[in-house]
């Protein structure tokens, strides 16, 4: 017997493998809100242990929360269920929150909650980081294993024009990101292992790409105005090889050349422009289970008793 794990990523509805044996559990991760003057709210974190009556071949039903547009658009909640309706009970099945979105300026995006979520592990995406006029922040990390998401980082707070964006918050247990200041954009939000951070822009060097759930760092002033991509999670070791997880959000840009930082995969929110904003990432649902194949060792137990 062995662990595997399937990583969802599409489609309405998931086959249980045919060698399945029992379950261990269902994790899933909220859409990332697309940004605005403020970052995109990151989607939450739901895990379930307790789903009952899984069998071999059995369909169940799935939806995998879009990532907000950049128009802006919230993220969409993210569930599995064994019937085709969005579950109540951990035992029937997981339920994370989209993360929301705001065209309010100075004004926070809410995070998706771990309160209105369904499972027996619940954490919040990160809230999007303040914007206003040409200066916007950074995107709100992803909710996962390790806790809940931190917060993107809010514009230079001493100018609506001028100075730098915010840095997208890191994932689940990670760190805030950082404030745009007169002469930086803010640095990206470690991920919750301390690394992975995206540093900010200044008026000599582009922000920085975050890594491994990082969030971006955010753009500055007029010249490297953009914010970067927040980094995609790798909490998850996939039995096909590779690593997922929740992502970081992206960092904010400055001035109308620019434009936000997309967020990290999974569920990660975008960073803020005042025009279009960055893109919220997409949820995603690990489902893990016990196979059914005897080792040699049960099978040696077998032969002999």
């Amino acid at each position: 017997m062995a662990i595997k794990n399937v990583l969802i990523t599409t489609g309405t509805t998931f086959t249980v493998p045919s060698d399945f044996g029992s379950f261990i559990s269902a994790e899933a991760i909220g859409g990332g809100g697309g940004a605005f003057y403020a970052g995109g709210g990151g989607g939450a974190y739901s895990k379930s242990t307790s789903i009952t009556g899984l069998s071999a071949n059995q369909t169940l039903y799935v939806r995998i929360g879009a990532g907000g547009a950049r128009t802006p658009t919230a993220g969409g909640d993210t569930w599995l269920n064994t019937s085709n309706v969005a579950p109540t009970l951990s035992s029937t099945g997981v339920l994370a929150k989209g993360g929301a979105v705001t065209s309010a300026q100075d004004t926070n995006s809410v995070g998706g909650a771990a309160a209105s979520g369904v499972g027996d592990v619940k954490y919040s995406g990160g809230a999007g980081g303040r914007g206003a006029n040409l200066i916007n922040g950074g995107g709100g990390g992803a909710g996962g294993p390790n806790g809940n998401a931190a917060a993107g980082g809010n514009r230079n707070p001493l100018s609506n024009s001028t100075g730098g964006g915010g840095g997208g918050g890191g994932n689940g247990g990670g760190s805030v990101g950082g404030v745009g200041s007169a002469i930086a954009g803010g640095a990206g939000g470690n991920n919750s292992t301390g690394t992975g951070s995206g540093a900010g822009a200044t008026a000599a060097s582009a922000a920085v790409v975050g890594s491994n759930g990082g969030g971006g760092g955010g753009g500055f002033s007029t010249t490297n105005t953009s914010g970067r991509n927040g980094g995609a999670g790798n909490e998850w070791t996939l039995t096909a090889g590779g690593t997922a997880g929740s992502g970081g959000g992206g960092g904010g840009s400055s001035n109308t050349t620019g434009s936000g930082g997309n967020g990290g995969l999974y569920g990660a929110g975008g960073g803020g422009w005042y025009n279009v904003g960055g893109a919220g990432a997409q949820g995603a649902i690990l489902f893990t289970y016990n196979d059914n194949v005897a080792t040699a060792n049960s099978n040696f137990f077998l032969m002999f008793n």
